[in-house]
């Protein structure tokens, strides 16, 4: 009876974990169909949800052993984004982003905390929900393609990827997803079949075919860059990882050769491929300009939503173009929460090298399983490439990412960190852990009505700025993301 009611907890926390995994991708993936219908706000709204339900977790119920400089790391990113925001900040919404980084590190970790009690069955659950998404995406891909070329389109990398508001969206999703699709072929019941072997293949050589259609170099070189890492770490250990990793890519060159250059050639359509660019997009003048605001306060930053509201610093951004970020998260968080943030999230890094190292010794060691080894050889490059396409583009600013990117680290976090034994606590305790939850919730609360009041303000901005200052579309925390921004650009109305 025992052994039924654990089996029965078991599965109930992995259909929890697919189910999540589930919505969270197809509200990344499919944002424009059905019930997934709301677009950037909504999705927004849905990751400020997922990360208040878990950051208590994540705070609260530490079963990680050997943390100290993990932890050390967050106080610090906290410390050096509120010291930044709270003395040199200008914006009327302090707390709305600047605890909003924190707060998502927390619901990574407590993420990781549901996942890591039983490692092997609910990763592949938090793997397989995501593929099935990914696999949904790509099974109607072609249909959107067809279409286009059937009506005489010679663009259709203005239609593909499809489902996104801007390129780069996509790219920053495709650059979590891509190395986890050999995963599906590895780990959990469905590896087994046949069909969705196939399946699975497939649905990734479109997604590889995408990359090329679109000119994702930031996906291409940052996935590059992360298969070199991951072959160094775990050397011949992930074999059969690369193996299906370059099956899958020969079937997205597969799918380039046929859809791209087959198809159009047999129905005498010109289509126009989108080029490679070599140049750097305008990325020097941001970066330049956001290096420079991280020098202002060093080693404190200008404050939360700095880049939005302060007055430029260099001649070249003044003349330039304005966005909502300087396609670079380490720059934005330097410039507006400090170098000593960026040391905090550096201390982070520090921790997870140590066990990354520690799990390459247990391998050399013959200690960890080998679907163990290349479930972490999937995770590992995913994470890898993200953080790396970060450096060059906004990966941290976007929902969609954000939401896949949550449970990838969770992922992350659940493999390389160690599991200490739960004791038993006294009453005590519970109380104090009890007292220590409802605190979080309350503060959490707190959180989220300072974003709501965001969004009301933001929303009556949008309607004021459409109609009284061209200053387009700049996504960051809503869509329309360029709010608060300079007072000679605002509302009379709402300047204090």
């Amino acid at each position: 009876m025992e052994r039924q009611r654990e089996l029965f907890g078991i599965w109930e926390v992995v259909l929890i974990l697919i189910a999540v995994s589930v919505i969270l991708g197809a509200l990344a993936l499919l944002d424009d169909i059905g019930v997934f219908s709301g677009g950037y706000d909504f999705q927004r709204w849905v990751l400020v949800g997922v990360c208040g339900a878990l950051a208590p977790v994540g705070c609260l119920v530490s079963n990680h052993s050997r943390a100290t400089l993990k932890t050390s790391g967050w106080l610090l990113f906290v410390a050096g984004a509120l010291l930044s925001t709270f003395f040199f900040g200008t914006t009327p919404y302090p707390l709305v982003e600047s605890l909003f980084y924190p707060i998502y590190l927390a619901a990574v970790s407590g993420f990781a905390i549901l996942v890591q009690r039983n490692r092997s069955r609910r990763g592949w659950a938090v793997v397989q929900g995501l593929a099935l998404c990914g696999v949904l995406y790509a099974l109607l891909t072609p249909s959107v393609y067809l279409f286009a070329v059937f009506d005489g389109i010679t663009r259709p990398d203005g239609y593909l990827p499809w489902g996104f508001a801007n390129i780069r969206f996509w790219s920053h999703t495709a650059t979590w997803l891509l190395p986890l699709f050999p995963l599906a072929l590895i780990v959990g019941s469905l590896s087994q079949v046949r069909l969705w072997r196939v399946i699975v293949v497939l649905a990734s050589g479109i997604w590889w075919w995408l990359v090329f259609l679109s000119s994702a170099r930031g996906t291409f070189c940052a996935l590059l860059i992360a298969f070199v890492i991951t072959a160094l770490v775990f050397r011949g250990a992930g074999w059969r990882f690369y193996r299906l990793l370059g099956t899958q890519l020969l079937a997205g060159v597969g799918f380039w050769a046929v859809l791209s250059v087959l198809v159009p050639s047999l129905m005498s359509i010109d289509i126009d491929m989108r080029s490679i660019g070599t140049d750097t997009s305008g990325r020097i003048p941001l970066w330049t300009e956001a290096w420079m605001m991280s020098l202002e306060r060093f080693p404190f930053g200008m404050g939360t939503q700095a880049w939005l509201t302060h007055e430029p610093l260099t001649e070249a951004y003044r003349e330039g173009k304005t966005l909502g970020s300087p396609h670079n998260m380490y720059l934005l968080w330097a410039a507006e929460y400090g170098w000593l943030s960026v040391l905090g999230l550096g201390l982070i890094g520090v921790h997870y090298a140590f066990r990354v190292l520690h799990f390459r010794r247990l391998i050399a060691q013959g200690e960890v399983s080998d679907s163990r080894i290349l479930f972490a050889c999937g995770v590992f490059m995913s994470v890898v490439a993200a953080l790396t396409h970060a450096g060059v583009s906004g990966v941290f600013i976007v929902p969609p990412s954000m939401l896949i990117g949550l449970v990838v680290l969770g992922l992350f976090v659940a493999v390389f960190d160690d599991v200490k034994e739960v004791h038993k606590r006294n009453l005590a305790q519970s109380k104090l852990r009890a007292f220590a939850a409802f605190a979080v919730f309350l503060l959490l609360l707190g959180w989220g009505s300072k974003v709501w009041d965001y969004y009301t303000f933001m929303e009556k901005d949008r309607i004021w700025a459409s109609e009284n200052v061209s200053v387009g579309i700049k996504p960051r925390f809503w869509f329309h993301g360029y709010y608060p921004r300079q007072p000679d650009l605002m509302n009379p109305e709402q300047v204090d």
